[in-house]
């Protein structure tokens, strides 16, 4: 599958990248920053999660340590769209990196061609994950 192979392409450049020049502007991968414990868990409302049996939402976000990189992580295995809320700063928006319900190729691109995310909130379409990252 072509767009799947793409899909993972996108995941590995964005890996490599943190190991070539651009270290100096993506300084820790996800691995390091959850070691670090960088990370604030939410549900479809901020700070707020469901850590129920019956909950079929999360959503996380992780910080580097130095604050200038962070990735918001929403994830709906619910049957139904979920409104998800967004913590809204004016020092760096939220980019659309990673969105699973969206056709290939617009499912995953580079950080650098992300969409800026408006608003408040992000739909989520059922069975779906998003990635936003904002960088300073």
């Amino acid at each position: 599958n072509q767009d799947l192979f793409r899909f993972v392409r996108e995941l590995i450049r964005m890996r490599l990248m943190r190991e070539s020049a651009q270290q100096q502007r993506y300084p820790m991968n996800l691995r390091e920053m959850l070691e670090q414990r960088l990370i604030a868990w939410h549900g479809v409302r901020l700070n707020e999660p469901d850590w129920s049996d019956h909950s079929h939402s999360l959503a996380f976000t992780v910080t580097s340590i130095s604050g200038n990189t962070r990735m918001h992580y929403m994830i709906n295995a619910w049957t139904e769209p979920l409104e998800f809320e967004l913590e809204i700063t004016a020092k760096s928006p939220w980019k659309r990196w990673i969105d699973t319900s969206l056709p290939s190729p617009k499912d995953i691109v580079s950080w650098e061609e992300a969409p800026k995310v408006s608003g408040s909130t992000y739909k989520l379409k059922p069975f779906s994950v998003v990635v936003l990252v904002a960088i300073r």
